[in-house]
């Protein structure tokens, strides 16, 4: 992955200064001359995007309707949504200005004028105005302007698609946490119950004068602090539901309850080449995006030092009536070819081209950043899940082992071989094994869908979220 760190900082690097021969900051040639796969537009970066078989490879039709409901129900995604119509819409409006305006006034009155002899005579008039004006973008300014907004578009179609994939990995991670937190619930319940039992039959023994009162005491104690251990359970339990259901959108009274296990997890899939990775997540399009919309800014403020031509059309007319401005004889038409051209701003528009530069450098290393990120996260994910293999076989062991412990101590304890010392102790290890081994279990499946997540969606299939052709018919664009 190092060359490609270097191929993506000297792509960044020379990105900021692309203004100065007007070209968009990252055209598709640079990319192959350093090595990077990456697509020739931010769209083409969302072309993966509808597949899902990364949620069907859990096997699990609980996580998939959990998903489901949160990108309909969500309210952070339906701001994003609102955000990503908006940055259409804008875009939309800064393809105005490269079209002609007209305009149309009509106005009417009631004048007079002297007659002769001191007389005055009233009429009424009417006057129209039709007026089109048209910059010519001889230098691209203009195009400019909306091609850095369009960009800008870009990246919030991408945010959308980055915000739907997260969102579908926090509701995933949320789910395993209530389906690990109702286990944990479960299983301190059965311990308390168990100590329960103990404490009953340590007290029977007692009366019978078979066992002391160090030994009723430590039962006893051991017993209340199970009861505990499950009250805590059972709130967290509550918690974590209420989490899950905030992230469906739902009021979060802590209701849901999957009521399933954890789910079996296959082998890794594999992570594939990291430059198709980043043409695969739509948070380093939204980065790219934002650096393509960053150049064209930095073009269209150095253009804006250069003078300006409009093209005007005037027409006017006037009369006693509608009739008689709708007619066009009499009609005044002006046409006038204008210039504009700055002398003395106090210094504004260089300074605008100074922001824009630093705000286009600011885009590139936010691009390199997130592409380092995404590789950061599909590494820790690889290497995250083959410790938690290793630790999810090792606590299995040790479960089984405790458990079979547990009722070999059990047996001497009733025929007196063992003390309560050594039967609270064999519960203790049980109990904390299992526990362990359950969190152990549901830390690999949070980071397999972790893992899915840093892929963009998985290995084969991209990102969670609708196809460019389908967000386009959704936004109107």
């Amino acid at each position: 992955m190092k060359p490609l760190s270097v191929g993506l900082l000297l792509v960044a690097a020379g990105c900021t200064h692309v203004a100065k021969d007007v070209r968009p900051p990252i055209a598709p040639e640079s990319f192959r001359a350093v090595g990077l796969a990456q697509p020739d537009a931010p769209e083409q970066a969302l072309a993966a995007a509808p597949e899902r078989a990364w949620l069907d490879s859990f096997a699990a039709p609980g996580l998939v309707a959990a998903v489901d409901e949160a990108l309909r129900a969500n309210p952070d995604l339906q701001r994003i949504s609102a955000v990503r119509d908006r940055a259409r819409a804008g875009a939309k409006a800064a393809f105005g200005p490269r079209l002609p305006s007209v305009d149309f006034g009509l106005g009417t009155g009631r004048t007079s004028a002297p007659t002769g002899f001191g007389n005055r005579s009233a009429f009424n008039v009417a006057n129209g105005d039709l007026t089109a004006s048209w910059e010519v973008d001889i230098w691209g300014r203009v195009r400019d302007n909306y091609r850095a907004a369009d960009a800008s578009a870009d990246a919030a179609q991408a945010d959308y698609f980055a915000t739907r994939l997260s969102i579908a990995g926090l509701t995933g991670r949320a789910w395993i946490d209530v389906i690990e937190a109702a286990g944990q619930a479960k299983l301190t319940l059965e311990d308390a119950e168990a100590r329960a039992r103990t404490q009953s039959q340590t007290e029977r023994r007692y009366d019978r004068g078979v066992a002391e009162s160090l030994d009723v005491r430590t039962a006893r104690a051991a017993a209340a602090s199970a009861r505990a251990t499950a009250d805590a359970s059972r709130e967290a339990a509550l918690i974590a539901a209420r989490r899950l259901e905030a992230l469906l959108g739902r009021y979060p009274g802590g209701e849901l309850a999957p009521g399933v296990d954890i789910p079996q997890l296959g082998p890794l899939p594999p992570a594939g080449s990291p430059t198709v990775l980043l043409a695969r997540r739509p948070d380093v399009a939204a980065a790219e995006a934002r650096l393509i919309a960053a150049g064209f800014q930095v073009n269209a403020a150095r253009k804006a030092l250069l003078p300006r031509f409009t093209l005007r059309v005037v027409g006017s007319t006037s009369g006693d009536g509608l009739r008689d401005i709708t007619s066009l004889e009499g009609a005044i038409a002006q046409v006038a070819l204008g210039m504009m051209a700055p002398i003395f701003e106090g210094g504004t528009l260089r300074a605008q081209v100074k922001a824009a530069k630093a705000d286009a450098y600011a885009a590139a290393y936010d691009y390199v950043s997130t592409a380092i990120g995404a590789w950061e996260e599909v590494e820790n994910a690889i290497g995250q899940d083959a410790t938690l293999a290793v630790q999810e076989e090792a606590l299995r062991a040790a479960a089984e082992e405790a458990s079979a412990a547990e009722e070999l101590t059990k047996r001497d304890y009733t025929r007196g071989v063992a003390t309560i010392f050594d039967l609270v102790q064999a519960q203790a290890q049980r109990i904390n094994a299992q526990r362990s081994l359950l969190s152990v279990r549901a830390a690999r499946a949070s980071n397999r869908i972790r893992y899915h997540i840093a892929l963009g969606g998985g290995a084969e299939t991209g990102a969670l979220g609708a196809t460019p052709a389908e967000a386009r018919e959704e936004t109107g664009a």
